[in-house]
């Protein structure tokens, strides 16, 4: 029932830039699919096609996956990675500010 979802989360890219944040609207339209699937390495592409299938998606759904230096367990947030933290809370402040500004003006 949620008109607006934003999602914040890691992101492996090749090459990669640490730090780098990607704005992605999920709900335009549909992802790439690998070529097999299981419920034991659900994507976020498998994972938003199962919201949309059970009628679960909310109205915008927005991700913003920011590229990291390093994936190993307890290596914390490289340099790169921890600069980008402030300025992605303010987008996401201001994505869900735009967002209630927006849904004011329509009818409950």
């Amino acid at each position: 029932g949620a008109r607006l979802a934003v999602v914040v989360d890691a992101a492996h890219a090749h090459p990669g830039t640490p730090g780098r944040v990607h704005r992605i609207e999920l709900d335009a339209g549909l992802l790439a699919q690998p070529a097999t699937t299981s419920s034991h390495g659900l994507g976020l592409g498998e994972a938003v096609e199962l919201a949309r299938v059970l009628g679960l998606l909310p109205e915008r759904l927005v991700v913003y996956a920011v590229e990291g230096a390093e994936s190993e367990l307890g290596t914390g947030l490289s340099p790169a990675v921890a600069g980008a933290v402030e300025p992605l809370v303010k987008a996401v402040e201001d994505e869900i500010a735009r967002h209630r500004g927006t849904a004011a003006g329509r009818p409950a």
